[in-house]
């Protein structure tokens, strides 16, 4: 609770702006709820089984596939390649999990001018 995004605006703002852009292109109810619970696994107490047993197997599953693993001692490049077949293994069930990860990321982008330049030359250079 509490936490901001670079831009000093609650971090709730985000999910809801996520969601806000799905509803532009006529997104289904599945996807706007999970837009909205898409960073809840990651950075709450909530758990997938909560998800699904308030909101049903098909959001768990789009949640699921946006939930990157626990960072542990992996090495990054591992890392972000679990990542990355995680999101497309998902995907391949249900396409709404690149749907609402297209649209995620589109805010993120939207925020980068907030950052200073190394930040951002140093964010895109990850990805």
């Amino acid at each position: 609770m509490g936490q901001k995004r670079a831009t000093g605006e609650p971090y709730v703002c985000h999910p809801f702006t996520v969601c806000e852009i799905l509803m532009d292109y006529q997104a289904d109810i599945t996807t706007l709820i999970a837009a909205l619970l898409h960073d809840v696994v990651e950075d709450t107490d909530c758990s997938l089984e909560d998800i699904k047993n308030k909101f049903g197997p098909q959001v768990a599953l789009i949640v699921d596939g946006l939930t990157k693993f626990e960072k542990g001692f992996i090495d990054k490049e591992l890392y972000s390649a679990l990542n990355s077949e995680k999101l497309l293994l998902h995907a391949s069930k249900d396409i709404r999990v690149a749907i609402v990860k297209i649209a995620d990321r589109l805010h993120n982008m939207r925020t980068l001018g907030i950052k200073k330049i190394e930040r951002k030359f140093l964010t895109q250079m990850k990805r």
